[in-house]
C-alpha cells in the first residue's frame, strides 16, 4: 500500500558483486526507461496476478477493509491496481508516477553484511551522489479521517471460506514519534493483550470449546486508522456461541482487569524469550537485519538491538502492578464502534440484523470476575536411570559424534555456529508414513493435534504455565521415514527441552 522495496541478497562481497548490485539499485532508483513496448508485454502478467489473487480470503479481506475504513482511501487503492488501468494506462502515466515518487527524498538504501564500512559508504556516494529528482514532487495521499461510528455489523457470505468474526474499535492513527515512553506504554498494553489471549486460548482448549481460536491485538491500518481487533474463528453452526464467548471475555477483562499472577506469568515468558534473543543477537543473518531496518522505516521506529529491548523491558516491568496494565487494557478498547465484521460460508437467517441482535444480547449478560489459577508442578523431571553407552564414533570431517546406547537408541551431536545460544533437538521415532496402514485413511492430517493434546500427567495449558520462564519448543510431524518430535532451546534450558520431547514420546495426552 505505502512502500516499494527492491532487495538483493548477494552471494559474495567482492567489488564486482557489490558494484553490480549498486548499479542495479541505482538504475531502479532513477534511470528506468519505462518503454511502452515493455509495459505492454507485462500487462498480461499483472492481469493474471490480479485474477489469481481473486480468492475467497482476498475478497473477504477487501470487504473487511472497506467496512472498517469506511470513507477512507486504502480500500480504494489496492496495490495490484484497477483492471481498467492495467489494461490501458500509457507509458506516460508510468513515467509521471515514477518522476513524482521515485525521488531521493523518499528513498532509503540499506546495506548489511561483511564489508568495510568506509569503503561501502564511498561506493554508495559515488553511485548515488548524482541522483537528482525530475519535475515536481508528488504529494502524499490524503488517507481520510476515521468516521464517527456506532455499533454496526457487516455480513459477507463467501462459500468455501471458514467462518470468522472480527470486532473492531477504530480511532485515529497514532503517528507520534518512537520514544522510550511510547515503547513502555505499548509494552504495558501488549502485556494486557497477552493475558486476554491466554484466557481465550484456555477456552479454545476446553473439552467443548465455543470457538476454534481467538485473539486480540492492536493494529495500524496503513496509517489511516488504529484499531483494536478481537478476532475469532468458529464452526459455522456455532457462531452465536463463539460471539458471546469472546465478547464476554473481552468485557470481563475491561471490567475486572488482569490478576497479578497472570501478569507475572506473561512477564516471565517475555523475559525468557528476550534473553534468548539477546544471547543470539551476534549471529543474526544480514538478511534478517536488513529486513528489520526496512520494516522500521514505514513504522517510524528506531532500530534497537535485542540487548536494548531486554533492558527496556526490565525497566518497564520492574514493580509493574496489575492495576496499571488493567488501565491500559481498558483504554485500548476506546474508539468508534464496536464494529462487527462476519464472514460466513453460508447465509445467516436474518442477516446483519440477526448478527447485531446476538451481539446486543451478549452485551446484556453480566460477567463474573475470573477465577484464580491453580498451582501446578512439572511432573517429568526424571525418566529412570541413565542409559548405557555401548559405542561412540567420531567423524572429524563433519565435526560430529555418533553415540549408540544399549537399548538401540542412537544419538547424533553436532556443534554449529549458525546462531549463538541456540540448541536444536530432533527425535525420529519409527518409520513415519511407511508405518501407517495402506488400506485405511491416514490420520497424518491430524498430527497438529498431538502437541495440543498435552501429556498424561499435565495439560498443554498447565505445561505452558509452569514452564513459562523456560525456552523450549514442541512440534510433531509425520515424515516419510519417521515420526518427528522437535524443538529449539538455549543451553541453560536443554534439560527441559529433552524432558518435554521425552514426555511426548512416552506419555502423550491424546485428548480429542
Amino acid at each position: 500500500f505505502d512502500e516499494t522495496v527492491y532487495k538483493l541478497d548477494l552471494p559474495r562481497t567482492n567489488d564486482e558483486t557489490v558494484d553490480t548490485a549498486l548499479m542495479l539499485m541505482r538504475e531502479a532508483a532513477g534511470n528506468l526507461t519505462l518503454d511502452q513496448g515493455a509495459i505492454d508485454r507485462e500487462r498480461g502478467v499483472v492481469l493474471s496476478e490480479e485474477r489469481a489473487r481473486d480468492t475467497p480470503p482476498y475478497r473477504i479481506y477487501k470487504e473487511r477493509l472497506g467496512f472498517f475504513l469506511k470513507g477512507q482511501r486504502p480500500p480504494s487503492r489496492y496495490p495490484i491496481g484497477q483492471v481498467q488501468v492495467l489494461e490501458a494506462a500509457p507509458a506516460a502515466e508510468f513515467t509521471d508516477f515514477y518522476n513524482r515518487y521515485y525521488r531521493p527524498e523518499r528513498a532509503v538504501l540499506v546495506a548489511v553484511g561483511d564489508f568495510d564500512l568506509d569503503a561501502m559508504e564511498a561506493k554508495i556516494k559515488a553511485k548515488f551522489g548524482d541522483w537528482t529528482p525530475t519535475g515536481q514532487a508528488g504529494e502524499s495521499p490524503n488517507l481520510g479521517q476515521v468516521q464517527p461510528r456506532k455499533t454496526e455489523a457487516k455480513l459477507v457470505i463467501e462459500p468455501g471460506a471458514p467462518l470468522s468474526m472480527q470486532i473492531a474499535w477504530m480511532r485515529k492513527p497514532d503517528l507520534a514519534a518512537d520514544t522510550v515512553a511510547k515503547r513502555k506504554a505499548d509494552l504495558i498494553e501488549q502485556l494486557g493483550f497477552s493475558v486476554v489471549n491466554r484466557r481465550l486460548q484456555r477456552l479454545a482448549r476446553a473439552g467443548q470449546p465455543p470457538f476454534l481460536a481467538a485473539g486480540v491485538f492492536k493494529n495500524n491500518e496503513y496509517d489511516a486508522a488504529e484499531s483494536t481487533l478481537l478476532i475469532v474463528n468458529a464452526e459455522p453452526g456455532r457462531w452465536r456461541e463463539a460471539l458471546a464467548a469472546v465478547e464476554q471475555e473481552q468485557r470481563r477483562a475491561v471490567q475486572y482487569g488482569v490478576r497479578q499472577d497472570e501478569l507475572d506469568r506473561e512477564i516471565a515468558e517475555y523475559r525468557a524469550n528476550l534473553k534468548a534473543d539477546a544471547a543470539g543477537a551476534a549471529t543474526r543473518t544480514p538478511a534478517q537485519l536488513a529486513d528489520e531496518i526496512v520494516a522500521s522505516l514505514g513504522e517510524r521506529e528506531v532500530v534497537t538491538d535485542p540487548a536494548q529491548d531486554l533492558a527496556l523491558f526490565e525497566q518497564t516491568v520492574k514493580d509493574l502492578k496489575a492495576e496499571k496494565v488493567s488501565a491500559a487494557l481498558k483504554a485500548s478498547f476506546a474508539g468508534e464502534g464496536p464494529l462487527l465484521f462476519m464472514a460466513s460460508p453460508r447465509p445467516i437467517e436474518g442477516g446483519e440484523a440477526s448478527v447485531l441482535a446476538e451481539l446486543d444480547a451478549s452485551r446484556k449478560v453480566a460477567v463474573a470476575e475470573p477465577s484464580a489459577a491453580t498451582e501446578v508442578a512439572w511432573p517429568y523431571t526424571s525418566f529412570g536411570g541413565a542409559g548405557k553407552v555401548v559405542e561412540t564414533k567420531e567423524a572429524p570431517d563433519f565435526d560430529t559424534t555418533f553415540i549408540r546406547f544399549e537399548n538401540g537408541v542412537r544419538l547424533t551431536v553436532k556443534p554449529t555456529r549458525f546462531k549463538d545460544d541456540e540448541v536444536l533437538v530432533r527425535v525420529n521415532i519409527g518409520d513415519g508414513r511407511l508405518d501407517l496402514p495402506k488400506d485405511v485413511q491416514s490420520l497424518g492430517w491430524a498430527s497438529g493435534a498431538y502437541i495440543e493434546g498435552g501429556l498424561k500427567q499435565i495439560s498443554a495449558e498447565d505445561m505452558e504455565q509452569v514452564l513459562a520462564s523456560r525456552v523450549y519448543g514442541a512440534q510433531f510431524s509425520v515424515a516419510d521415514d519417521a515420526f518427528v518430535l522437535s524443538g529449539s532451546t538455549r543451553p541453560e534450558d536443554l534439560d527441559v527441552q529433552l524432558q518435554v520431547l521425552t514426555a511426548y514420546a512416552a506419555e502423550p495426552g491424546w485428548r480429542g
